[in-house]
């Protein structure tokens, strides 16, 4: 690994990525980590639950696909499948796919019942106590449920370790999966059900405001990215940067933009040790964790 820094491309900006997370543990940075919903879908998962069992990170963003697959395979793992694999042979046996990772539909059967005590036991909380739950808490009672409903499982979840070790985790674009979905259903039955979707703004920005040192890694682009160096523009700049995503600059894109341009906007301080690592993010991920971390 220490010779990637003089190979050349990629390969040295992946080493360059090693030294800024290092650099950000050295000087305790508040670290934190974006990751889109596809990194919960493959083994990355491990890694991000690694990090946060141990406190390695100190705030999460996602979107909520990350966070349903990631209790779900407290139930049952997903399976290695094919990327040519014909969609409407996958239709017919009831298998749902991902590149080249199966989710067959059992799965959400588990996260179904899983889901309806966990809503019912939020709602008896608004109702009991008038407070709407806001996104932040929600996710905290998420991994609680694991816990509550005593999951066998339940230690091999990020979402979890985030509950455990009170890591404050958000997830803006909550109902825009399987989670959503639930909700649907039981908004038919409880249509005075509600979730505060504007406290959580506030609760990232403060965060931001607040740490002497802001470090910033976003796998992907998304919502998460953006959340992050939004907040960042309230303290003058993020300290520390690393993208790691294979988004074009050409496309105009929140992944494409390069580090510079967010430079632009205040997000990233202009003397801010910044890099992006243009490669798919299962490749490169666990080689950061490996080399910057353990």
């Amino acid at each position: 690994m220490k010779s990637y820094m003089n190979t050349g491309f990629q390969a040295t900006n992946l080493a360059t990525a090693i030294e800024i997370v290092k650099n950000m543990r050295r000087d305790n940075a508040t670290i934190f980590l974006g990751f889109t919903s596809n990194m919960g879908t493959c083994g990355i998962r491990e890694n991000i639950k690694y990090l946060v069992k141990n406190k390695y990170v100190h705030v999460l963003a996602t979107t909520i696909g990350a966070i349903e697959e990631d209790v779900i395979k407290c139930f049952k793992p997903f399976v290695l499948g094919d990327y040519r694999a014909q969609g409407k042979y996958l239709f017919e046996e009831g298998i749902n796919r991902t590149g080249n990772i199966f989710i067959p539909n059992d799965r959400y059967l588990y996260f179904e019942r899983f889901m309806n005590l966990f809503l019912k036991r939020v709602y008896d909380m608004q109702k009991k106590t008038g407070k709407i739950i806001g996104i932040r808490e929600l996710i905290f009672e998420f991994g609680k449920e694991l816990e509550i409903q005593n999951i066998e499982n339940r230690e091999s979840s990020f979402t979890y370790w985030a509950y455990k070790n009170n890591i404050a985790f958000f997830c803006p674009a909550i109902l825009d999966g399987s989670f959503g979905d639930m909700t649907y259903f039981f908004k038919k039955n409880y249509p005075d059900f509600k979730i505060d979707t504007s406290d959580y703004i506030v609760e990232v920005t403060d965060l931001a405001l607040n740490c002497e040192k802001m470090a910033m890694i976003a796998i992907g682009g998304s919502v998460p990215k953006h959340l992050i160096a939004n907040a960042g523009i309230f303290r003058e700049g993020i300290d520390y940067a690393v993208y790691i995503n294979t988004g074009l600059e050409m496309e105009g894109s929140n992944a494409g933009a390069p580090i510079d341009e967010a430079v632009s906007w205040g997000k990233i301080a202009s003397d801010a040790q910044k890099v992006k690592v243009e490669a798919e993010a299962s490749l490169v991920f666990t080689l950061i964790v490996e080399n910057a971390i353990k």
